[in-house]
Parts: structure tokens; C-alpha cells; sequence
């Protein structure tokens, strides 16, 4: 059975809730950001690799599409934070994050529940 995404997403962020006392968090709720990947965190990062023009929103095998778009620009792919971290660097650039922001549900989830600064 299929699920959405966005109700995913609610039930995870309930189940946390739900483990923490309210009072706690009533006094943390304003310093909890989440950030939840239904499907992999790599589905958040392949729309940087520029390897879908249409705009293809990636759920599945995000993982493996990830290495062969890395593996044809000559990138070794590794699970370690300094791959993750270069690979993330695009989303420094405000344009890229708003170009992006739709590729993936729960990354658009995640970038909206941000707080506006400035």
C-alpha cells in the first residue's frame, strides 16, 4: 500500500512528540527543526548532480543514481561525511535550494519549516 509522503512525515514527527513529555517539549519546540528523508538522504542530494533536465522527482534507488551520476563525472563515491559535505555544498547558494525545492517531498518539507531570517 501506498502512502504519502507528507503523512509520513506527520506520523514520524508524532511518534517523536509522542516519546517526549509534553512539558519538555512545550520548552524545546521552538529549537526543534525536522528533518526527515522518507525515502534516502541522497534523493535530497541528486537534483545537484544536474542529471535530470525534466525535473524528475526521485524517490527510488536515489542512492545508486547518485553513484552513476558521480561514478560519469569521475567522483568516488563514499558514505562518509566528507563526501556528504561536498556533495551538499551547492545548497549553500539560495538560487539552487529555490530551483530544488520541489525534486523531493520531504526535502520541500524539511526547507519550508525553516525559520525566515532576515
Amino acid at each position: 500500500m501506498y502512502r504519502d509522503e507528507s503523512d509520513i512525515i506527520d506520523d514520524v514527527i508524532d511518534k517523536i512528540q509522542g516519546i517526549l513529555t509534553q512539558e519538555l517539549f512545550d520548552k524545546i519546540e521552538d529549537r526543534i527543526i525536522f528533518a526527515i528523508s522518507v525515502e534516502s538522504i541522497e534523493c535530497w542530494i541528486l537534483p545537484l548532480q544536474d542529471i535530470d533536465p525534466e525535473g524528475k522527482k526521485w524517490k527510488i534507488n536515489c542512492e545508486s543514481h547518485l553513484q552513476r551520476a558521480l561514478n560519469r563525472k569521475g567522483v568516488k563515491y563514499f558514505k562518509n561525511y566528507d563526501t556528504y559535505k561536498k556533495l551538499v555544498k551547492g545548497y549553500k547558494r539560495k538560487n539552487n535550494i529555490e530551483k530544488y525545492i520541489d525534486s523531493n517531498v520531504s526535502f520541500s518539507r524539511f526547507i519550508r519549516s525553516l525559520p525566515v531570517v532576515g
